[in-house]
């Protein structure tokens, strides 16, 4: 091995080394969450939400509505407007009911999914079952229809 050589080969092993010694070992320490004493402070009343099971109730309210197609439009607006969103009600203000293939519920409402906020309901008519979905901004808030979906339309 040639003088040179050994010299690179020395000093990578002494950079090497150096280093080696310099590096601490981990050491974790706990953190706790700082608290903070607010003086007079009180915390808010928490209001426990609705049972998610209502926002059935407010589905099959929706759809008898929404089936009732041989008012006038304006009389089936008026009878849908008060379960729906302010986004489904600028949806469906111009809707004509009397394309609306359902005329009946004919059974009980099923529950497919809820959260705090949101939740679908399927509606059997004699149309085929319509999926409602409904949503509240707050979950201690009221539920609200979004939109009925056809059948056959569900995506």
């Amino acid at each position: 091995m040639s003088a040179r050589r050994r010299v690179i080969v020395v000093l990578a092993f002494a950079i090497a080394a150096a280093l080696t010694g310099c590096a601490q070992p981990a050491t974790t320490t706990p953190t706790v969450a700082p608290t903070v004493d607010v003086e007079g402070w009180t915390p808010a009343a928490v209001t426990p939400a609705p049972d998610a099971s209502a926002a059935d109730q407010v589905a099959v309210a929706f759809m008898q509505a929404f089936v009732a197609t041989s008012r006038s439009p304006n009389e089936w607006f008026d009878g849908i407007a008060p379960y729906l969103s302010s986004y489904a009600r600028t949806a469906y203000a111009d809707t004509d009911p009397n394309l609306i293939p359902a005329r009946h519920v004919i059974g009980p409402a099923e529950i497919i999914s809820t959260s705090d906020v949101a939740a679908q309901v399927r509606i059997p008519t004699d149309a085929g079952t319509y999926l409602v979905q409904l949503a509240r901004t707050d979950p201690a808030g009221g539920w609200e229809v979004d939109r009925a979906i056809a059948p056959g339309a569900e995506q």
